[in-house]
C-alpha cells in the first residue's frame, strides 16, 4: 500500500486541494495559526463555543476531510509521521491522552467529525461517541 504524504493527496478539488495542503502544513508545524497564543487555551476556550459561527460550508468540507483522513488512517495510508503530528495536536488540546493507540486517534477525529455534523444541523441532539474499530 502506498503512504501518501499529506501535502500530495489530491481531491480533485483545486479549493478542497488548497484547504487541505495548508491544514497539513499547520499540523506539521510549517504554518502559524493567527493569534495562536490565544488558540494555547489562554482564553479558557478549550471547552467552549466558538466565538463566532462556522460557515456551512466549512463545516461540511472539515466533516468530510475528517472522515477521509479517519479511514486513511484505518487503512493505513497515512505515513506514521504524520499521524504522530495528528496524535500530538489533540494531546496538545486535551482531546488525547499521551498514551493512546491508534484506535484512539482514529475515535477522537471520529468524535470530532460527529460534532460538526451535529453543529452543521444534520442531528437534533449532541451524538453519543460510538467505538470506531
Amino acid at each position: 500500500m502506498t503512504r501518501l504524504h499529506p501535502t500530495v493527496i489530491d481531491f480533485g478539488c483545486p479549493k478542497l486541494h488548497a484547504e487541505w495542503q495548508l491544514f497539513a502544513a499547520r499540523l506539521a508545524g510549517e504554518a502559524q495559526v493567527a493569534n495562536d497564543d490565544v488558540h494555547a487555551g489562554a482564553v479558557g476556550y478549550r471547552d467552549d463555543a466558538t466565538p463566532n459561527p462556522v460557515l456551512a460550508r466549512d463545516a461540511r468540507t472539515l466533516i468530510g476531510m475528517l472522515a477521509y483522513l479517519e479511514g486513511a488512517l484505518l487503512d493505513g495510508s497515512v505515513t506514521e509521521d504524520w499521524a504522530q503530528k495528528l496524535r500530538a495536536r489533540f494531546i496538545r488540546e486535551g482531546l488525547l491522552p499521551s498514551e493512546s493507540t491508534d484506535r484512539d486517534l482514529r475515535q477522537v477525529i471520529n468524535d470530532d467529525n460527529q460534532r460538526l455534523r451535529y453543529a452543521s444541523g444534520e442531528y437534533p441532539n449532541p451524538p453519543a461517541s460510538v467505538r470506531v474499530p
